[in-house]
């Protein structure tokens, strides 16, 4: 199986070059925009070679026969999380580099706040703009935010003790509220499926940065 990736762009995938920046303004009241959107693809990077050991670590796991302890098995879904985590700050600051470029692209100086600056904010559906700019990832992102939201706040989450058998998969049991009253919701992605779609929400992120008027 092919791992996938995150197409950071430029000349080289594995570090950090030129040709991977973006002409965000250095100087606003948020800050270094242009350096922000350098860490971000500084952390793809990370993410990557993550993603790839990922997949060493499954590979290896499932390839183990009897009943012995396997250090794989222990390490996959400690890795998983952390995968999952960083997709979602990630996409969550995507989401507010987008709300302040489409306030620029109406002609209308920085607003004084970010006002959807993550994947929640933005399928709140209070700003119908972007969540139109971005309608074709609606269900990624909801099911990134859902299961990332299930790691940090799931208490029930513990009990989950699977893993893929074709590939590493994020699985997350959900409880609202940690509310016995509530339905439990037991949700499990392929991590293929996931770093494609986010690469793909990627591409129209950059693609939609790329259109910031000069000189702003």
């Amino acid at each position: 199986m092919t791992t996938p990736i995150i197409n950071v762009g430029g000349q080289w995938q594995h570090k950090m070059n030129v040709d991977q920046m973006l002409p965000l303004p250095a100087n606003t009241p948020f800050g270094n925009l242009a350096l922000k959107w350098f860490k971000i693809v500084s952390r793809l990077i990370r993410l990557n070679h993550e993603i790839a050991t990922a997949y060493g670590l499954h590979a290896q796991a499932v390839s183990i026969t009897g009943p012995s302890a396997s250090p794989f098995i222990e390490e996959l879904p400690h890795l998983l999380e952390e995968i999952a985590y960083w997709l979602r700050k990630t996409a969550d600051e995507l989401i507010g580099l987008s709300f302040l470029c489409e306030s620029r692209l109406r002609g209308e100086p920085l607003p004084t706040s970010v006002d959807v600056d993550c994947i929640g904010a933005l399928l709140a559906g209070n700003h119908p703009g972007l969540l139109t700019q971005y309608s074709s990832h609606v269900s990624h992102l909801r099911s990134l935010n859902d299961i990332s939201n299930a790691f940090k706040h799931s208490f029930i989450n513990s009990d989950l003790n699977i893993m893929g058998r074709d590939e590493p998969v994020l699985y997350a049991l959900t409880l609202q509220r940690n509310d016995l009253s509530r339905a439990q919701s037991f949700v499990g992605i392929g991590l293929g499926d996931t770093v494609r779609s986010f690469d793909a929400f990627f591409q129209d992120v950059k693609a939609y940065l790329t259109t910031w008027p000069k000189d702003t």
